[in-house]
């Protein structure tokens, strides 16, 4: 695993994605910034309001660690017909979910397949979609004061393996949720899906709702920017770090922080941009058999790790292994509890204590993170 074969991807980037020299996020500054009232802009500080309103909203969500149990109803046929991510078609559906006393309540949504690569028919036959819902109705119910959600689904219909991604891939966001709070949330669901027209032909499966980015952003205090070009050098330092070694961990290399691939961008009040990955089922952990890094990395499959980090010291990487390995327990647990077969529970163990093997190892840290680091983003 060296630098070489990393040069392609570099060049690719650089030729397809304009630098941009990013400016710094603004700064609150004394009572006069408190006292403001700022517009809804993108770069306005957030305020301490809008962080408690989002805290509680993805504590009501997402809290919880049983899954969410609801049914959504739609012409399925017709909503997975159209897939086409630049021209997204909205259908009617509906969901009927418990409120917080124990009651069904109906709530009218609009639904669109999303994604790309799960989009295409020879992928996914129940491809991820997007929930939207409206602005009222929801008080009492699990998805109050939300706008718009990500679904996880199942992918193939009859394909009991594929039942297991959004359990699997659930856990990752669960991992990295125990590093950082800037991080998405995640929370299963067992979804009963209702096709209008043919409802003997209801199904049950696992799925995977993931947080609002504009609340994740929010309970950081900070907002999401969508400019690209940025290097590692732009970057949080201890977040930049811990997230190249988290995509390590779970055998991730489909993310890029300069083209903000499979990455979010945060900018804080105080003047750092935070990089916070999602989408992990392209991850070897995941072991989707969708899945295959891309040709230029030089990698054979998904489970082969390769570092895509910055530049780092041993000094730099000894306290982010610290926090993997005093989490090693943690880690173990969640597996542990998740609904999961046990083959591939064993299967994740061995995969994680290679990596625990490999930092402890130091001969093995040099090859596998300082020798093959990436000289861009």
């Amino acid at each position: 695993m060296h630098c070489s074969r990393l040069l392609p991807v570099i060049a690719l980037l650089a030729m397809s994605v304009p630098a941009f020299a990013l400016q710094a996020p603004p700064k609150a500054e004394g009572a006069a910034a408190k006292d403001a009232k700022p517009k809804k802009d993108k770069t306005q500080p957030v305020t301490e309001e809008e962080i408690a309103t989002a805290k509680r909203r993805t504590e009501r969500l997402f809290g919880p660690d049983e899954p969410l149990e609801f049914t959504l109803a739609a012409d399925f046929k017709q909503v997975f017909r159209s897939r086409d991510t630049l021209n997204v078609k909205m259908h009617k559906a509906t969901i009927t979910v418990k409120d917080s006393s124990g009651n069904p309540v109906t709530i009218p949504v609009e639904i669109a397949p999303r994604g790309h690569f799960r989009l295409r028919n020879d992928v996914c036959n129940f491809p991820p979609i997007r929930l939207i819902f409206p602005k009222s109705g929801l008080k009492g119910t699990p998805f109050a004061g939300q706008d718009a959600l990500k679904l996880g689904t199942h992918c193939q219909q009859r394909d009991k393996e594929y039942h297991e991604y959004p359990v699997r891939e659930h856990a990752t966001y669960e991992i990295l949720n125990m590093f950082t709070e800037a991080s998405f949330r995640s929370r299963l669901a067992t979804v009963t899906y209702v096709p209008v027209g043919d409802e003997k032909d209801q199904i049950t499966r696992i799925g995977l709702l993931i947080e609002d980015e504009g609340d994740m952003s929010k309970r950081n205090a900070a907002r999401v920017q969508t400019v690209r070009g940025g290097t590692f050098a732009d970057m949080d330092p201890a977040q930049t770090a811990l997230i190249s070694v988290f995509a390590y961990f779970v055998g991730n290399t489909d993310f890029s922080v300069w083209s903000l691939h499979n990455v979010r961008l945060l900018a804080t009040a105080d003047g750092r941009y935070v990089p916070v990955p999602y989408d992990f089922d392209w991850s070897g952990v995941v072991f989707a058999r969708y899945a295959k890094p891309a040709p230029q990395l030089g990698i054979k499959t998904v489970q082969d790790r390769l570092f895509r980090g910055p530049c780092l010291t041993p000094a730099d990487l000894a306290p982010v292994f610290a926090k993997f390995t005093a989490q090693r327990a943690a880690i173990k647990e969640l597996y542990a509890r998740l609904p999961l077969d046990s083959d591939y529970r064993k299967q994740v163990n061995d995969y994680y204590d290679e990596f625990y093997e490999t930092i402890g190892d130091q001969r093995r840290v040099r090859r596998e993170f300082i020798d093959s680091c990436v000289k861009a983003a």
